[in-house]
């Protein structure tokens, strides 16, 4: 195993457990704030992106063989830590809706998911790979266009549609994308 693999599972553990934390600290604060159904849905999203970066790792772990390829991959976990920080909730003030604070912070956090599919594109493009019209491409165009959307939602009961929307769309990528990828022992 590349040595390489060591720093990105650090990146990519530290990316699964912030949305996770963020989970806990919300359930663990409910009753001094009100809890956010929105926020709560873009963290279980969050850590099912970093499920489907570890599963498509199984599929890209050979292409990445130089120092450029390396951190292109690099960029999926740290994209996903930099949007669990970004919409980490506020204990520190009661009087912070999470819902809205979450709402101000969209530009930051929905940018960054729309590089997202960007940066994986590139990715490929720099492995000398030719870019298929097939579901992989689809469901990352979807992702983009999801984070699109997302920029331009304010209503509140859209925001959580729009969240559990993306959740469907990265589940259904995982399953249609990856359904024979091995993840046990060979």
């Amino acid at each position: 195993m590349n040595p390489m693999w060591f720093f990105i599972a650090i990146f990519a553990g530290t990316a699964a457990f912030l949305p996770m934390e963020n989970l806990h600290l919300m359930v663990k604060h409910r009753r001094a704030k009100r809890f956010s159904l929105v926020v709560a849905a873009w963290q279980i999203f969050l850590f099912l992106l970093v499920v489907e970066f570890w599963t498509a790792l199984v599929d890209v772990e050979s292409s990445i063989d130089t120092i450029g390829k390396f951190l292109l991959f690099l960029l999926l976990p740290v994209g996903v830590m930099l949007m669990a920080q970004i919409s980490k909730p506020d204990f520190s003030d009661d009087d912070v809706d999470e819902a809205d604070a979450f709402l101000h912070q969209r530009a930051w956090f929905f940018g960054t998911l729309a590089a997202l599919p960007i940066v994986s594109l590139v990715r490929e493009l720099t492995n000398g790979e030719s870019i298929a019209v097939d579901a992989d491409l689809t469901f990352r165009v979807l992702i983009l266009i999801g984070a699109l959307v997302g920029l331009v939602i304010t209503d509140r009961r859209l925001r959580l549609i729009h969240a559990i929307a993306m959740i469907g769309l990265i589940i259904a990528y995982m399953f249609v994308v990856y359904p024979d990828i091995s993840i046990g022992s060979s």
